[in-house]
């Protein structure tokens, strides 16, 4: 576990404690101070979440304290969540071990695997597949992902960019953790994005733009021993380079202002207190500030340096693309995560949920750094990715169903590919 920094900053000053977070506030235990110094100093600050209503016990939902029937039921709006455009940027199911070696081939097995994510939402199972893989295990291994929605392929793509990257610059896991739930980023972290990936992106543009468009292509990076493919339309190679690129005129504040137009919509309010009635009191301050700031870091940390908005979220100016109800907790497993160590800012749960993602990153690093490995990208329909396939073997298949829409689409593509499964035991 890597240490909590003090909680002691203002907004008003550009600097921070640099101590250690060793002493936990005791009405919160979300954020710990250096020193009692500096807790004192930083009351002004911390107060506001500290004694936020949302922190009493006795806290009552909306509808409880203006006596009326909540919206969810009757003739309210409908049930469901909120959101027009309902993208899934992150996953929401827990991240799954596809391979589980340990406890399927074993972990000497002494063959090459093949994976495929035919619908692969984020990289959440890819990170934790790679992450997993027993040190014993020296073959060579390639992974494909697939998804239909091409903002997710994008966001996958420059994620995995930077990952395998990450030999070079250890900062570059926090920058993914950001790219990948961060609503605002920090104009640096931004420029090192433009600096080492949107010159991958640019120099293939102006090799095709000649091409007719439909033209499937593909490009392939090489990392020392890990490589990663691409193939998309000529389209939509064209449109790469805008997810590195904050649209213009597009501040933090128009920003933040479309966002919370869908995480604090005021008609969805009775659903939110509804889910916030089920939480224990830290983490409903945890979640409220989530869905007001939408940055995922440690309480303890300021906010003030994330200027730029995440350019991966803002292919549409007009609206937020998740639904209200997206969490990045959707993707994990609860219970392990908050389980974890964090010194004494024990209800701090997105601060775990930051230290669980860099420590998967950074088995994946060394993971992918000690062996070779292939990754695969496609942005096709789950039904037409056989054609892109051909006669392809996979050790595993993987769909997973997070729209539910998908499911009648998943079953067929599993029929048409199931004779393809490479039996591991050959």
């Amino acid at each position: 576990m890597s240490s909590i920094p003090c909680a002691n900053w203002q907004a008003h000053r550009s600097e921070t404690c640099s101590g250690v977070g060793q002493l936990a506030c005791g009405g919160c235990r979300l954020v710990s101070y250096c020193a009692k110094d500096c807790q004192k100093e930083h009351w002004a600050e911390h107060k506001v979440h500290c004694k936020s209503p949302l922190m009493k016990s006795s806290w009552l939902p909306t509808w409880e304290t203006e006596g009326r029937p909540p919206s969810f039921v009757g003739a309210g709006p409908p049930a469901v969540s909120y959101g027009r455009l309902q993208k899934y940027f992150w996953g929401n199911m827990p991240a799954l071990d596809v391979l589980a070696l340990d406890r399927n081939e074993g972990c000497s097995y002494d063959r090459d695997l093949h994976v495929l994510f035919a619908a692969s939402g984020d990289i959440r199972n890819v990170l934790k597949t790679v992450a997993c893989l027993p040190d014993e295990y020296r073959q060579s291994i390639s992974l494909i992902l697939n998804d239909r929605d091409f903002d997710i392929v994008a966001r996958n793509l420059i994620m995995l960019l930077a990952a395998l990257q990450i030999d070079k610059d250890p900062n570059d896991i926090e920058t993914i953790i950001h790219v990948w739930y961060s609503a605002k980023l920090q104009s640096s972290r931004l420029r090192q994005l433009q600096s080492s990936i949107l010159p991958l992106f640019q120099e293939v543009c102006v090799k095709i733009k000649s091409k007719p468009n439909g033209t499937l292509l593909g490009k392939t990076w090489t990392f020392g021993s890990r490589s990663l493919r691409v193939t998309l339309s000529k389209e939509k190679w064209m449109l790469l380079p805008s997810f590195l690129e904050v649209p213009n005129g597009l501040s933090c504040s128009l920003a933040d202002k479309i966002r919370n137009l869908t995480t604090l919509a005021h008609e969805r309010k009775d659903y939110r207190d509804r889910n916030t009635l089920l939480q224990k009191p830290p983490h409903r301050v945890c979640k409220q500030r989530f869905r007001e700031d939408g940055i995922l870091l440690s309480f303890a940390q300021p906010r003030q340096g994330f200027d730029s908005p995440n350019p991966t979220f803002s292919q549409n100016k007009e609206q937020w693309l998740m639904m209200d109800s997206a969490d990045p907790f959707d993707g994990w497993d609860l219970r392990s995560v908050l389980q974890r160590s964090y010194g004494s800012a024990t209800n701090d749960m997105y601060g775990k949920l930051f230290n669980h993602l860099r420590d998967l990153l950074s088995s994946f690093a060394r993971q992918a750094a000690s062996r070779k490995m292939a990754f695969e990208l496609f942005n096709a329909d789950v039904n037409d990715l056989p054609r892109q396939l051909g006669s392809r073997q996979f050790a595993r298949i993987g769909v997973m169903v997070e729209r539910m829409c998908c499911r009648h689409s998943a079953d067929q593509f599993c029929r048409s590919l199931i004779f393809r499964i490479a039996a591991t035991s050959e």
